[in-house]
């Protein structure tokens, strides 16, 4: 998360969706490294954001040369439009959810354009993980959205209870002696 979290937080993404990416991502490829360069990369190449990613010496090779064409060959491609209206992108998270959704209806020719498009030729394995992966990033995301709420408050209420038992159980035991 170090190396990719401002260029995801930019790209629209909650902290929460940033991590459930990664998670997806190192449940196959197993180095976090690879993957917050990877995130980095996808997110800001989504973007078009191809001058900073030159200064930070990213792939930009096969990178769409605006954003308007970028929009365009993925939506031919894929069938899955890279921004919520003509101003606004979706975040990563979305786009790349929405691609899962339809990566196994896409040809391998189909997959490896989007995938060079999006992640460029060096970070292909990550992508390739996340679209294998995806269902991972949604448990991820739905646990730290909805599951999470509430577990620290159960975390301190049976730590609560655990001191309690603890108090009783000495006040016991202190007035058998």
């Amino acid at each position: 998360m170090q190396r990719s979290a401002s260029s995801l937080k930019a790209a629209g993404n909650t902290f929460e969706q940033g991590v459930s990416l990664a998670t997806a991502a190192n449940s196959v490829v197993q180095d976090s490294q690879k993957i917050g360069t990877a995130l980095k990369t996808i997110s800001m190449r989504i973007r078009g954001a191809s001058t900073q990613m030159q200064e930070e010496g990213l792939d930009v090779e096969g990178m769409a040369t605006s954003t308007s064409k970028l929009r365009a060959e993925i939506k031919a491609l894929s069938g899955v439009d890279i921004m919520k209206n003509a101003n606004e992108f979706k975040s990563t998270y979305d786009i790349l959810d929405e691609l899962s959704n339809k990566w196994s209806e896409l040809t391998d020719i189909q997959q490896a354009s989007v995938t060079e498009l999006i992640a460029g030729k060096n970070q292909g394995n990550v992508m390739s993980a996340l679209m294998s992966q995806f269902d991972i990033a949604r448990e991820s995301l739905n646990t730290a959205l909805n599951e999470s709420d509430g577990s620290a408050e159960r975390e301190l209420e049976n730590y609560q209870k655990g001191k309690l038992y603890t108090r009783m159980y000495r006040n016991v035991h202190i007035a058998h002696i």
